[in-house]
């Protein structure tokens, strides 16, 4: 399967299929991308836009699907005809596509990570920011990086980790109440 974003809606042939369904009633224009696949006619699927920047389109990490970035919120395209299935974040801020591991992780709505794997695992940080990150890589199986702190008057950023493999973390700038840090948010498919 080939993606392709568009510069808008086409001005002739059938109407784009919208997604999530009946977003804007068919009325507003998002992230409008063409999939082409060698055994079924082009799909066009106008995307609603989040509230962030990113607009991009990757391969996902299970073969035959795509991740759609639509300014800022993400979703899942499975399958040779290009079919969008799930809603898979509202607000992205920032992606990180690993290769070993497979990995794409999500900055979610610039205070927490969100990983998927392509057993079907998920998970997903505590709030390790108040309202950003910098500084952000990979080393070995952490995921380390510098949360920002707008309630230290000297406006340093405070250090994080996070292991790769459980989404637990340690350090950041958040210390409010948060249960979620490591949720397993689907356990592995083949399990």
């Amino acid at each position: 399967m080939d993606a392709t974003i568009l510069p808008g809606l086409p001005p002739y042939g059938p109407t784009p299929e919208l997604f999530p369904p009946g977003w804007g009633h068919g009325a507003h224009e998002g992230t409008v991308v063409c999939f082409r696949a060698n055994t079924s006619p082009d799909r066009i699927v106008n995307f609603e836009p989040g509230p962030g920047s990113l607009t991009n389109v990757f391969p996902w990490i299970v073969p035959d699907s795509m991740l759609v970035l639509s300014k800022g919120a993400a979703y899942l395209v499975a399958g040779a005809a290009g079919e969008p299935i799930l809603t898979l974040a509202p607000v992205v801020s920032g992606v990180t596509l690993l290769d070993q591991p497979r990995l794409i992780i999500f900055e979610e709505a610039w205070t927490r990570f969100l990983a998927f794997l392509p057993n079907g695992r998920m998970w997903r940080t505590r709030r390790l920011s108040w309202d950003g990150f910098n500084d952000v890589a990979i080393s070995g199986d952490t995921l380390v990086g510098l949360a920002d702190d707008p309630t230290d008057r000297s406006g340093r950023p405070k250090p994080f980790l996070v292991d790769l493999r459980t989404g637990k973390s340690s350090g950041g700038s958040y210390t409010g109440p948060d249960t979620t840090d490591g949720q397993l948010l689907a356990p592995d498919v083949a399990s």
